[in-house]
């Protein structure tokens, strides 16, 4: 008896991949089936593949930009030491130095709306003078005009008062706002929203650094000099800014910046890396017993076919080899859909979270090797079992 090809390969006839396709296509819902655990186990690792890089690069630039966002210097006005012998200019000329702002406390101070309703106490506000350079150099975020040049060259008798300070007065205080500091008589021209670099400003009042000096310069005993710097660059000017700040009393100056967090950096790395790896292990684990639970279903199913086949003349070999090339072809095609939706998903939400998103050129590759070796591990112990039924045993299932 001779079986005769009519469009679709037989049993008989037909290569080993064209038997492993017409399996594929003749049951279309067990490939559905056993593809969705690996289209799942990928997915869901390529997800949080890009999405861990994703934060992971986003986190790490915002250590970059902590660690090396500004450098303080701190020194004490006594004797013959003046603000006008510090080197200011030398310092931000210094390498690494992006602005420099000097800022001179003068003590806490009373302030109040002007006219202050009969119910309001003035708030003992920290008051501190700003050069022309503070407010770029501190990353402040002001709502309002702010300082101008003019008020700053003239001594202006204006204001610009942290968000706090706003939010604790009874009175509402805007941009134009009269109030009183210590009885005089200051406009608001500006509020404080951001202060990244010196927080304590959100609950102080900054006012020109020549207007400081008219009214409270016996208040001045220190000044403190703050250097916005590049990436990486905080330890240098750190330890040569004093210098050049006062060459003739370095020691008497004090430089101090957010400590480099590169322990914890590497800490973060490493734990994300691990994360991802017990991730992957544990997916993969899943999928290969979801496909090996697949497929022993299969064979259960497929027995008197399998008997057919082996009553033809097929080898056990070729038994194996068809249905582990099964189990593989479909895991790496669901795989690799699995892929592509779990890593487009991953960079639509970190589009959401404004993040960079970062996809790992491995990862296209890889997804899909790692699902086929799922599925050849999967179905590699059915196969084998399948390969040693008995055709005379297998056939009585007919």
């Amino acid at each position: 008896m001779t079986e005769v090809s009519r469009g679709t390969p037989s049993w008989r006839d037909g290569s080993l991949f064209e038997h492993i396709e017409l399996a594929v296509r003749r049951r279309p819902l067990r490939a559905l089936l056993m593809g969705s655990a690996a289209a799942l186990g990928l997915g869901t690792l390529s997800f949080a593949v890009v999405l861990a890089a994703s934060a992971s690069r986003a986190v790490l630039a915002e250590f970059d930009t902590i660690g090396a966002r500004a450098v303080t210097f701190v020194t004490d006005l006594t004797g013959h030491r003046a603000r006008a012998d510090l080197n200011i200019a030398g310092l931000a000329d210094l390498a690494g130095v992006v602005q420099v702002g000097v800022l001179s406390p003068v003590g806490s101070h009373a302030i109040a709306v002007n006219p202050a309703p009969w119910s309001q106490d003035p708030l003992a506000t920290p008051v501190v003078g700003f050069d022309k350079g503070a407010v770029e150099a501190l990353e402040l975020v002001v709502d309002g005009t702010g300082f101008t040049a003019v008020s700053y060259d003239f001594g202006a008798p204006v204001a610009i008062l942290g968000e706090g300070i706003v939010a604790m007065n009874d009175e509402p205080l805007v941009n134009g706002s009269p109030i009183s500091i210590d009885g005089l008589e200051f406009l608001v021209v500006g509020v404080i929203r951001e202060s990244p670099i010196d927080p304590g400003l959100l609950f102080s009042a900054a006012v020109p650094a020549r207007t400081a000096d008219r009214w409270w310069a016996d208040l001045s005993a220190s000044t403190r000099i703050v250097a916005r710097v590049e990436p990486g660059a905080a330890d240098f000017v750190a330890e040569h800014g004093a210098l050049l700040l006062d060459p003739e009393e370095p020691d008497l100056v004090t430089a101090f910046h957010e400590p480099q967090p590169e322990a914890f950096r590497t800490k973060l790395v490493g734990n994300l890396d691990a994360f991802l790896i017990y991730l992957g292990i544990g997916l993969i684990l899943a999928s290969v017993a979801i496909t090996s639970a697949f497929a022993v279903n299969d064979t259960v199913q497929r027995r008197s076919e399998i008997g057919l086949r082996r009553a033809l003349g097929a080898s056990r070999s070729r038994i194996a080899a068809q249905f582990v090339g099964e189990a593989v072809l479909i895991s790496a095609l669901a795989g690799s859909g699995g892929v592509i939706l779990g890593g487009g998903l991953a960079v639509w939400t970190t589009i959401g979270r404004e993040w960079v998103p970062v996809v790992p050129p491995l990862m296209a590759g890889a997804g899909p090797v790692l699902a086929a070796m799922a599925g050849a591990l999967g179905s590699a112990i059915p196969a084998l079992r399948a390969a040693r039924l008995d055709p005379v045993v297998a056939l009585r299932s007919l």
